[in-house]
């Protein structure tokens, strides 16, 4: 395995040599602004590097709860939650979401994450392929009996980059009787939508209520960053 010795950038040190970096999905190269790395270092000396307990223990701070509250307005939500990587999002809303679902249909192309996601989950899984909404209504149509049924894809394909028809999924859903959609906006948020909002944003549609699972890591709007 290759070892990168300097901080990701256009360039970067990978096993002692100079080299093009094309490996990272941080479109806004925020990783190497200078605002970012101070405010970082200023909330380390203020908080430090974590709170040594859980935040349902004594590690709630004003700092999580500025952040959570801040996506929350700029996506029209009521609350928000935070975690520590993209990665953990899927997996922990699988997690709370363990007995709610019966049926949990998956693009076959989904990340990695979500894939995890449902494999720790106790409901039947079923995959439908990639940006097909005709054939996810096929493979609902084959589980008639179940009764809540959840649909994940990315929004955005972190390989192909091509965009998920939420509105599709959405009308599906509706016609098989109803269930839930659960999007890794990962690749969205930022990117897509007038304001910036995401794969939803882009779709200009929300009326079934889905769920969406962001991260700040690869691009961000300004003001939330701000």
């Amino acid at each position: 395995m290759p070892f990168m010795s300097s901080p990701p950038g256009t360039e970067v040190q990978v096993d002692g040599k100079n080299v093009l970096y094309f490996a990272g999905t941080a479109y806004f190269a925020l990783q190497g602004d200078p605002r970012v790395i101070e405010a970082a270092c200023a909330a380390v000396r203020k908080y430090g590097v974590h709170p040594a307990t859980s935040r349902s223990g004594f590690g709630e701070t004003s700092l999580l709860r500025s952040v959570e509250q801040s996506a929350a307005r700029f996506f029209g939500v009521d609350d928000a939650l935070y975690f520590a990587a993209g990665y953990a999002g899927p997996c922990l809303l699988m997690q709370a979401a363990e007995h709610r679902y019966d049926l949990i249909a998956v693009d076959e192309s989904v990340h990695l994450a979500s894939q995890d996601a449902v494999d720790q989950h106790g409901a039947m899984v079923v995959r439908f392929r990639h940006l097909d909404p005709q054939h996810l209504e096929e493979v609902l149509a084959q589980h008639r009996t179940a009764t809540r049924v959840a649909v994940l894809c990315d929004g955005v394909s972190p390989v192909l980059g091509d965009i998920a028809p939420a509105n599709d999924y959405l009308n599906v859903l509706e016609r098989m009787g109803g269930g839930i959609l659960v999007i890794d906006d990962a690749h969205g948020v930022g990117v897509l939508g007038k304001n910036g909002r995401g794969t939803l944003e882009y779709a200009a549609d929300t009326s079934g209520r889905p769920i969406a699972v962001n991260t700040y890591s690869n691009a961000s709007p300004r003001e939330t960053l701000d």
